[in-house]
């Protein structure tokens, strides 16, 4: 079975799928019905898309956008949330009031001297950070913890929650911030005076560590770096839609470790719709059939494996594991059929897969085979004893 790619901090899941959907830009794929039949939207979800459709989706919906995208999907329990995030907003107004212009930025207990340039927008930051750490990260790192429903009932985070609620609150004082995609990484990228500094939003110490990085001290210098993830190795920019998107993604590998395929594949859809950039997300839709498939043909529900197979050709005809694992999915399926004697069956999947393949000889061999196995000679009967 493929392994799944999930984000999370610095750990990569190898998955040969999403590997060949990131080697080059595809068609947007569209569902048939046999694999939308999990797609569903809440109402509240449904505004979500639109909003981003619209580009009305930005850092000061970000986390009521993420909420719903993390299952929350009733009024009441959202407005609970949107309360709990009113209070820490009108907290964290209160405390960045009070910076004043200075050389010096006093963050986590750390004092470091940098240019006038940009220094109340940096200082905010750090101001942003510590508060994240201290009023609501409070528990500790979770791969799995990308809802904000979770991380607000239990303090835990990944990359992805606590990137999310970094920008949102940022945005809340002020600051502009984007997300920046890391192999298997999430992070924020805080724009300032035209420049950018990167921010890994897991670690509560941050910029207390990056007191000593010439990267900092030098924050103004051109493609200046300043964390453990270099800025070389951020492949892209992340929009508010596309940070969301992510959460749909982890959803989706979380569902296909659990066996749950048509449910990641609608999670991955659905990433893909708000990000259709996002190759791991259509990687992993693609090996969520594929993984489906094949646990139908452990169960022996061979009808449903090819059919879902044949599907996924259609929506990603350059992927070759369909095409391969059809192939031999169909003569596992003959070959059981022949064990059962069911000749009649097997020559019907033999015609069928003869036609869907007509250059693949072995569905031609087969056929002949079963012929003359079903062939066997027949006594004739003999008549009764005359008295």
């Amino acid at each position: 079975m493929q392994d799944f790619k999930r984000f999370g901090l610095c750990l990569l899941l190898g998955s040969l799928l999403a590997a060949e959907a990131a080697a080059a830009e595809h068609a947007p794929i569209q569902l048939p019905s046999s694999l939308s039949a999990a797609l569903r939207y809440s109402v509240l979800e449904s505004g979500v898309f639109a909003q981003a459709r619209d580009g009305r989706l930005d850092n000061r919906s970000l986390f009521r956008a993420a909420l719903i995208a993390g299952g929350v999907h009733d009024e009441t329990t959202l407005r609970t949330y949107l309360v709990r995030y009113g209070d820490w907003r009108r907290l964290l107004r209160r405390e960045c009031g009070a910076i004043r212009q200075t050389r010096y930025l006093a963050a986590a207990g750390a004092a470091m001297t940098i240019g006038r340039e940009g220094t109340p927008d940096v200082r905010r930051a750090a101001k942003v950070l510590a508060f994240l750490h201290r009023e609501i990260l409070t528990g500790k790192y979770d791969i799995r913890c990308s809802g904000m429903s979770e991380v607000a009932n239990t303090g835990r985070y990944n990359c992805v929650s606590a990137t999310i609620l970094f920008n949102s609150l940022a945005a809340e004082v002020g600051l502009t911030a984007h997300g920046g995609e890391a192999p298997a990484h999430v992070l924020s990228i805080l724009d300032v005076s035209k420049k950018e500094i990167l921010i890994e939003t897991t670690c509560s110490r941050w910029f207390e560590i990056a007191e000593g990085s010439s990267a900092f001290r030098n924050w103004r210098r051109p493609g200046s770096d300043l964390g453990v993830t270099r800025r070389s190795a951020v492949r892209r920019s992340l929009s508010p839609a596309q940070l969301v998107a992510i959460v749909y993604y982890n959803q989706g590998v979380d569902l296909a470790e659990q066996h749950d395929y048509a449910d990641a594949v609608a999670a991955n859809y659905k990433a893909l719709q708000l990000d259709p950039h996002n190759s791991t997300a259509r990687g992993n839709l693609l090996a969520a059939v594929n993984n489906w498939a094949l646990d139908l043909a452990e169960q022996k529900r061979f009808a449903k494996a090819v059919t879902l197979l044949q599907h996924g050709r259609q929506i990603a005809p350059e992927h070759q594991s369909f095409t391969v694992n059809q192939l031999a999915l169909y003569q596992q399926w003959i070959h059981s059929l022949r064990r059962r004697g069911d000749f009649d069956r097997a020559t019907s999947v033999l015609k069928r897969a003869a036609a869907e393949f007509p250059n693949e000889p072995y569905f031609h061999s087969a056929l002949i085979r079963v012929f003359r196995q079903s062939a066997k000679p027949v006594k004739a009967p003999i008549t009764s004893r005359n008295l």
